[in-house]
């Protein structure tokens, strides 16, 4: 299982405009950081998915996992809750 979390963490890192990525469990514990993701972040990552999920109240939609989306001028961060994993990436806008 390790192998394959290893192995997603590289094809999202290695993707285009990518600067950095953190993963944090859902006690907001680093699993892996790399590039401009330093594992200070993972706390804030996992509080922001957090927060979130917070804004749904209806039932229905309860169970879907919040994808986030934090635009600045020149980089965007890309946070998505899935399989107990919440991720952020960083890219540079082009």
């Amino acid at each position: 299982m390790e192998k394959d979390f290893e192995g997603k963490i590289t094809e999202v890192a290695n993707g285009k405009n990518v600067t950095g990525i953190v993963c944090s469990d859902t006690q907001g514990m680093c699993l892996k950081a790399r590039g401009v993701c330093s594992k200070k972040q993972a706390g804030v990552v996992t509080a922001i998915i957090e927060r979130a999920k917070e804004l749904v109240s209806d039932t229905r939609t309860s169970r879907i996992d919040p994808i986030v989306i934090v635009e600045f001028q020149s980089r965007t961060i890309h946070f998505k809750y899935m399989k107990a994993i919440t991720m952020a990436v960083h890219e540079n806008i082009s």
